[in-house]
């Protein structure tokens, strides 16, 4: 598989980018918990309910189109002052004593008059009416008053942030717990949960050895460095003598022209299904490797493997080897590997970006980090594999 075009196009992000990219996407899942918790989104949510429930809007639409003329206020306002000028109500405002206005007790405009007087003249009256003649009524409102207040919650920096997060991608990284992370701060390897050598799960088996047809001895932490935060396992061409097994004879005393190291998490950590990360690099010549391997021999999943020359990715089992050969990438710029890990499929991951996926043969299989550096006799050459951090997580 060829990246080269999918890092053209910037499909395939530098890891730089992608690292920056998950550090905003961690950030601004935080911020959006931490909104959602806020007084202020409470009540934009409490306030949301109520301006878009049914009965709001018909007020709404009630407030914003009815013509003050319309109203029985302004009927009833706009009558009193025609009677105002009427002649029998005028002589009746005449009056000085009561015999006098006794003498239009009967009177049919004094009468209207004096009803629509006591009417318009009392307290809710005056209020409805003061309401449904101003222009700005619906603004003024106590429904118009919560519309704005939600409207300028809707704005602000925090809720506007909240209404276009990528919910469903939030949820997703929320969904997975991390269960082992190893970012190599301390300069013991046990303290970062990797031990040197290779695992069997009886404790009683040899751990520290080589195998007779590769060029490297194996020489626990002697090949391990841990500085400035990244582990390093560094191929070398020296000479050693060292314990190798051979399939005829066994272990035996072997002649090597390399050396290098095996860590692996073993004791410490394995799990079955669920993400496997690394942030890694490779120089030089030899192989280096980043393996999950369970307690039987197979299968040997390649989180990362650096064969030279290219990066593979790939899973051998009792049928065989599957394998993807990542080309238009170089192994020695730093790349996040992932292998999301299920019942049914293994799918590998570039920066986020597939490359491989196969049918997981052996679902189930409790899978541990394996971290090495080694030399086929007939290409032996020196190298370094560079590890800034190993990770894992299952939902």
């Amino acid at each position: 598989m060829n990246l080269f075009f999918l890092r053209l196009t910037g499909k395939l992000l530098s890891t730089e980018r992608f690292e920056k990219h998950i550090r905003s996407l961690l950030s601004d899942a935080k911020r959006y918990r931490e909104i959602e918790q806020s007084d202020a989104f409470k009540e934009f949510e409490q306030l949301r309910q109520i301006t878009t429930d049914d009965k709001f809007l018909a007020k709404k639409q009630e407030y914003t189109t009815c013509k003050y003329k319309d109203t029985d206020y302004y009927r009833k306002t706009a009558e009193l002052g025609q009677l105002r000028k009427d002649k029998d109500v005028r002589a009746y405002l005449a009056c000085k004593t009561e015999d006098e206005r006794n003498k239009f007790a009967g009177n049919i405009s004094v009468k209207r008059y004096l009803r629509l007087d006591e009417e318009t003249s009392a307290p809710e009256f005056k209020q409805k009416n003061a309401f449904w003649a101003d222009p700005n009524r619906w603004a003024n409102s106590e429904r118009g008053k919560q519309e704005k207040r939600f409207e300028e919650l809707k704005k602000s920096p925090d809720i506007r942030f909240y209404l276009n997060a990528n919910k469903r991608r939030i949820e997703e990284m929320e969904s997975w717990k991390e269960t082992f992370k190893a970012p190599f701060h301390d300069p013991d390897l046990k303290k970062n949960g990797f031990q040197a050598g290779f695992w069997f799960k009886q404790p009683e088996l040899k751990r520290h050895f080589s195998y007779k047809e590769e060029a490297q001895a194996y020489m626990g932490e002697q090949n391990v460095n841990l500085q400035n935060d990244i582990l390093s396992i560094v191929t070398r061409k020296e000479h050693v003598t060292a314990p190798a097994w051979d399939e005829k004879k066994g272990f035996t005393m072997h002649n090597f022209d390399y050396t290098s190291a095996i860590i692996n998490t073993g004791d410490t950590f394995s799990q079955a299904i669920g993400l496997f990360m690394a942030k890694v690099r490779a120089t030089g010549r030899c192989h280096s490797a980043i393996y999950l391997a369970g307690e039987n021999r197979f299968p040997l999943i390649e989180l990362y493997h650096y064969d030279g020359r290219h990066i593979n990715v790939g899973i051998t089992d009792k049928n065989g080897k599957k394998e993807q050969v990542l080309r238009g990438i170089r192994p020695g710029n730093w790349y996040v590997m992932s292998v999301a890990v299920n019942r049914q499929e293994i799918i590998w991951m570039v920066n986020e970006v597939e490359v491989f996926r196969c049918v997981n043969p052996l679902p189930g299989q409790k899978l541990y980090f394996s971290c090495q550096s080694f030399a086929p006799v007939k290409k032996a050459a020196e190298g370094r594999l560079d590890i800034a951090w190993v990770r894992a997580f299952e939902r």
